[in-house]
């Protein structure tokens, strides 16, 4: 996406492009107006006190050498393909991959002082991102997509990596699903109704 407006500033501590025990550090700074990031959100609307966006900042890093004055990316055993790169990211996403927004961290925006509290709709958002993760297992599987609840919990058992996703809270869910595509959805707690889509985006209903 190309930000109107973006600045961008680099601080060197050191001699670019040079492996020498010298260099100390670099460091970057980066402005983004938000009228142009507004330009992503629901209603082109300017964020308020109490609105939050998902972030997350990514630093890639290869494994390196210098021979002959050239800089060259150590490469694996079998001396043709490079090592893989080392990824530094803010916000964990707990796979070696940055396109997970769900996973990224909140920025807030407060007035004063104000503490922030992670909002119910996006606990409700993550039951449902499970069950979308299951749906595509099923479908990897299966080729095509379920509106049995206890096989994607059972594709939860047997494929999640961590104990707290082999599972998902006992709410009322609701599936719609058709030989291309699905829909879940729950209740959230001020009376509304989440939906999670087969292309993975979410959205809530009044």
């Amino acid at each position: 996406m190309d930000i109107n407006g973006i600045k961008t500033a680099v601080c060197i501590k050191g001699k670019l492009n040079s492996l020498d025990a010298g260099n100390e550090y670099w460091s970057c700074e980066v402005v983004m107006p938000l009228a142009s990031l507004c330009e992503c959100t629901p209603e082109s609307k300017k964020p308020v006190a109490g609105d939050y966006y998902r972030l997350n900042f990514s630093r890639v890093q290869w494994k390196v050498y210098e021979e002959n004055g050239i800089i060259t990316k150590v490469k694996r055993e079998d001396g043709k393909t490079p090592l893989p790169e080392d990824n530094w990211v803010w916000a964990p996403t707990g796979v070696i991959n940055i396109h997970y927004p769900e996973l990224w961290g909140f920025l807030y925006f407060a007035k004063d002082n104000e503490s922030f509290k992670i909002p119910d709709d996006e606990f409700v958002k993550w039951e449902l991102r499970k069950l979308y993760y299951a749906e595509q297992i099923h479908l990897d599987l299966n080729g095509c997509y379920t509106d049995k609840e206890e096989v994607l919990l059972d594709i939860l058992k047997e494929y999640s990596p961590i104990e707290e996703n082999r599972s998902v809270k006992p709410l009322t869910y609701k599936y719609s699903v058709t030989p291309h595509t699905f829909e879940i959805s729950c209740a959230t707690k001020d009376g509304g109704e989440m939906c999670i889509f087969s292309d993975g985006k979410t959205k809530k209903f009044s």
